[in-house]
Parts: C-alpha cells; structure tokens; sequence
C-alpha cells in the first residue's frame, strides 16, 4: 500500500469484492501445467540439440549449467561430433 494507506482507505473496484469459489481450482491447475512444462523442460531442450550444433564446431561456455550439460550430451549421442570449452571465473573459479 502507499505509504499513509491501509486497505480500509482505499477503495477497491466491486468486481475486486465478488466471491470466485472457482479461483482455487484456476491457480491450481495453472500450478500443476507449469509444473509438467518444468518437468519436462530438460527433454523439451535437449531435442532441440542437433538443430544448434553443427559437427566439427567448438562451443564456448561459461560455468558449470546442469541444463548446457545435459544438452551437450543430447547432441553427443546423437553422433554430432564437437568440442567445448568451459570457460573459468575469478575469483570462485566457475568452470570447474
């Protein structure tokens, strides 16, 4: 609220006041259809792999990502032939 308001001096549109028995069951399945696109979000990437990298090209990268490493797997078994480097920062050393 701003500062010198409470929710008693402000007034709120009507709509904002209606009750909406069926708001729970919307959060809910908006939560549980993010959830599945989360879990399915490292297979969604790594089908992409082969599209991104071409044999014989060399990748840069900086720091260790759970995500970038399973996506260079996903292109390595599919017979793409590459190289990485794995860039390291001062002063945590994040490459390794």
């Amino acid at each position: 609220f701003p500062a010198g308001c409470d929710a008693g001096s402000i007034n709120f549109p009507p709509h904002y006041y209606q009750r909406r028995d069926d708001l729970r069951q919307s959060v809910m399945e908006a939560i549980q259809e993010m959830m599945s696109e989360l879990e399915d979000l490292h297979k969604n990437i790594n089908e992409q792999a082969t599209q991104h990298i071409h044999a014989g090209e060399i990748i840069l990268t900086y720091a260790l990502s759970k995500t970038v490493g399973l996506f260079l797997k996903a292109a390595a078994a599919k017979k793409r032939k590459f190289q990485v480097i794995v860039c390291e920062g001062a002063p945590h050393f994040g490459g390794h």
